[in-house]
């Protein structure tokens, strides 16, 4: 997918997405992986940050509307320091 975006002069931002386990979050390797490969920034901090907090979340591991908002508003933010839009 990153290739396939790549190839079309799309720039492309990874979220860090925790790998859940029984005491505590944590982002897998593969994202650091990727990210050295295909050089392209990573924010480890956007999607853990709206998991620890109950009242963005729908369940244990997906955001609620508040909390997708929340995402949406701090990719605009980045995407502007990057000069995407």
């Amino acid at each position: 997918m990153i290739d396939t975006a790549h190839d079309r002069q799309i720039q492309v931002i990874m979220l860090g997405v925790p790998e859940l386990s029984l005491f505590f979050m944590q982002n897998a390797d593969l994202h650091a992986r990727l990210v050295e490969e295909q050089r392209i920034p990573i924010y480890l901090e956007i999607i853990p940050a709206i998991l620890v907090d109950n009242a963005l979340k729908a369940d244990l591991a997906h955001p609620n509307n508040q909390g997708y908002k929340k995402i949406a508003e701090r990719l605009y933010e980045l995407m502007q320091q990057m000069r995407m839009i």
